[in-house]
């Protein structure tokens, strides 16, 4: 290989070493996802391991939240790497908004079920545009197995 394209080899891959970003992992959330956040307030319930234990900053208090769904609307973004993103910070997301729309939170009692819709404005915050609250849905109680039809019914008459 002659000197000149040697030369424009190691310009090529000085200038690519060198674009902003190249080689750094992002962390964090990248900006301008639009995402909803479902699950419900407070403590994790008995037997529920299907959430992941976040806790969510918001009018300078801090809330726990037990996440059970997470929706990307307008990206190819996996919602597992939005998760594994917020996990090890506490607050795990920073939230911003009208402050009508976060009194929601504020207001939310422990066990209400939550759908927070926004945008992602930083690498842990979330611009909040809706936040829906519900009650918290009932888990249907097991059913007690029936005893045995002859133990309960009574004797029949005789004739």
């Amino acid at each position: 290989m002659t000197l000149a394209p040697r030369m424009a080899l190691l310009t090529l891959l000085a200038t690519l070493c060198s674009a902003p970003g190249a080689g750094a992992q992002t962390r964090g959330i990248p900006p301008g996802l639009l995402i909803v956040l479902e699950g419900y307030t407070g403590a994790r319930r008995p037997n529920d391991w299907e959430t992941t234990n976040l806790w969510l900053y918001s009018q300078g208090d801090s809330y726990q939240f037990q996440l059970k769904k997470v929706r990307v609307i307008n990206s190819g973004i996996l919602p597992s790497q939005i998760v594994n993103a917020l996990i090890p910070y506490r607050p795990s997301l920073l939230l911003y908004g009208k402050p009508a729309v976060l009194a929601r939170l504020e207001n939310a009692a422990a066990g209400d079920t939550l759908a927070i819709t926004g945008y992602t404005s930083g690498t842990r915050q979330l611009q909040v545009s809706e936040m829906v609250v519900s009650p918290p849905t009932l888990t249907p109680v097991p059913a007690t197995p029936a005893a045995s039809p002859s133990a309960s019914a009574a004797p029949a008459p005789s004739d």
